[in-house]
């Protein structure tokens, strides 16, 4: 049996489930690109002159350019409605004040209590469990914050 086929399709399927665990919409495309290459091999693709490799390169950037935009859209999730009707953004929640639940100095980074939501949280201060803090910046999933 050949394996060769068999690494592509497990390496494909590693990347896709990778993206679950480092969002950023691209892990996930390199996991297409596996899997064709892995499926075509299955079919009779050839595998001299790094035929594979080309494949995988095109495919993987391909769906990237191709493909990004409409997944982001999938995948942003839905609006947050404010009690009065307007579209939560970023502004409502940049300068509000919360607290610190879990904090790890060493990595500048932790959980925060924001309005009975738990956030992650990263900051330059210096924090401790039950600190104020304020939020200065939205990044991604994380909320910059600073001591209140």
């Amino acid at each position: 049996m050949d394996w060769l086929p068999i690494i592509w399709i497990i390496t494909g399927i590693a990347c896709i489930l990778l993206e679950f665990v480092i969002p950023g919409l691209i892990i996930i495309f390199f996991g297409v690109g596996a899997l064709v290459t892995g499926l075509a091999l299955l079919a009779g693709l050839p595998t001299g002159n790094g035929i594979p490799f080309i494949l995988f390169s095109a495919v993987s950037i391909a769906s990237i350019i191709l493909l990004r935009k409409q997944f982001a859209k999938i995948f942003r999730g839905t609006d947050v409605v404010n009690d009065d009707g307007r579209v939560s953004s970023d502004d409502d929640i940049v300068g509000c004040s919360a607290r610190v639940i879990a904090w790890d100095d060493t990595r500048q980074e932790g959980k925060i209590d924001l309005r009975g939501s738990t956030w992650n949280a990263r900051s330059t201060d210096t924090l401790t469990v039950g600190d104020a803090v304020k939020v200065s910046k939205r990044n991604g999933i994380h909320l910059l914050v600073e001591k209140s």
